[in-house]
């Protein structure tokens, strides 16, 4: 149907997913919260492939999603894709929000197998998409050098940004997402970071509700924007010695 494209036996839908996924429409028995062994972290990459097994343990698993909102700023990192084929009860899903820069349009796709791409085609709301959503994710995935063109300037300037926290004193953890995450010396050291940063026009996230109270997340911008961000946080420290 509209919006489908069947690969084999999976398929691939463009739908907005994370509905059916968090309340769990899906009609599977036995639907229990799992914790995937070595998910701890922030931005932290995973290799599932001493793990495989704990996805074949039968019934112990109804189904497994793995969400890959960032995978396209992992290098090596497929999202899932390669667990979709192997096993029968996988299904990778990923977002136009990050990458793609098109968060307003609420779209992300999956991939997975056909029967269960089928009772959520069959299960959702009609025309749960717009025209322009789809013609908006259509281009975005036509356009072939968009994102190896952002990967390669995200990965650059998040170097640039976590070097230049490093040699200000600030801690900062290995990302492999479009962000980082760098811890001050406590709450308020953060917090102190955000206005000074808020008032040079820089708009950072705290992040005490994931439980990092001395943390601020900071986006990886261009290179100007970066330029930017860095001359604002060693303003900072200098008004500190």
């Amino acid at each position: 149907g509209p919006g489908q494209i069947v690969v084999k036996n999976n398929a691939i839908g463009l739908n907005y997913l994370d509905t059916y996924f968090r309340t769990g429409l899906y009609p599977l028995p036995n639907q229990e919260k799992i914790k995937v062994p070595g998910s701890e972290g922030v931005g932290h990459v995973h290799s599932v492939g001493a793990d495989v097994n704990f996805l074949k343990e039968g019934d112990k698993v109804s189904y497994v999603t793995p969400v890959g909102a960032y995978a396209e700023y992992a290098e090596g990192y497929d999202g899932g894709a390669s667990l979709v084929v192997e096993l029968p009860n996988v299904l990778m899903t990923r977002t136009f929000s990050k990458v793609y820069g098109l968060g307003g349009l609420r779209i992300g796709w999956g991939y997975g197998p056909r029967e269960m791409i089928d009772v959520m085609t069959r299960i959702r709301q009609p025309f749960n998409l717009s025209t322009v959503q789809l013609q908006a994710a259509q281009a975005a995935v036509e356009d072939m050098d968009w994102v190896p063109t952002c990967t390669v300037l995200n990965a650059a300037q998040r170097a640039r940004l976590a070097g230049a926290l490093r040699q200000l004193g600030v801690a900062c953890d290995e990302s492999h997402a479009n962000f980082v995450l760098a811890r001050f010396a406590d709450e308020a050291e953060a917090a102190a970071v955000d206005l000074a940063l808020q008032g040079e026009g820089i708009l950072v996230r705290r992040v005490a509700g994931y439980g990092f109270p001395e943390g601020l997340r900071m986006t990886v911008g261009n290179e100007a924007q970066t330029g930017r961000l860095i001359a604002a946080l060693t303003n900072w420290r200098e008004t500190q010695a």
